[in-house]
């Protein structure tokens, strides 16, 4: 990966740690709208994974396109159907888009395996603590709003230090340890 790469890949995963403090912030501030906060996390991580994709392009690595792809079609079907109206659905809305992520991350470690890198080592374990922390996130949604948010947050805030360690190791590795 080159410093640039990094650079902007640290960015986008600094943005999405910022994002998740917002969202844990947010009852503090009196945002209480589960509804608002979810598709705002969906849009910006939909976002930032374009973003990351345009950027990494010359690469031929699809992975943040299919990301992209997939938060923006669960914020295209949160304005058609509500999604955030009961947390059993909002739960289950969520738990899809964990289980799609989680099989593009599988993707990008098999990319690292068929190139005989070490790096997908690393992969599989940022996909299981992503999967684990999202299970466990799912499965608490059952409470009120506040509760929901923040777990939300949490989870965010997680993510974006799965995907900031990730590109560390990307940078350091090359993607090429042996």
């Amino acid at each position: 990966m080159k410093n640039k790469d990094f650079r902007n890949s640290i960015g986008c995963s600094l943005v999405i740690l910022l994002l998740g403090v917002l969202i844990i912030c947010s009852p503090i501030l009196k945002v209480t709208n589960i509804e608002f906060l979810y598709r705002i996390f969906l849009g910006v991580y939909g976002i930032i994974q374009l973003g990351q994709f345009l950027i990494l392009y010359k690469k031929k690595d699809y992975t943040n396109f299919f990301a992209f792809a997939i938060s923006f079609g669960l914020l295209i079907a949160s304005f058609m159907w509500d999604l955030t109206e009961s947390p059993k659905t909002l739960a289950f809305s969520l738990l899809v888009w964990i289980a799609v992520i989680a099989l593009v991350k599988l993707k990008k470690a098999d990319y690292y395996h068929d190139r005989k890198s070490k790096v997908w080592c690393m992969e599989v374990f940022y996909l299981c603590t992503f999967l684990v922390s999202g299970i466990l996130t799912c499965l608490n949604f059952a409470y009120q709003t506040d509760t929901q948010i923040l777990l939300l947050g949490f989870f965010i805030f997680i993510s974006g230090i799965l995907e900031t360690g990730e590109a560390f190791i990307l940078y350091l590795t090359k993607g090429k340890l042996k």
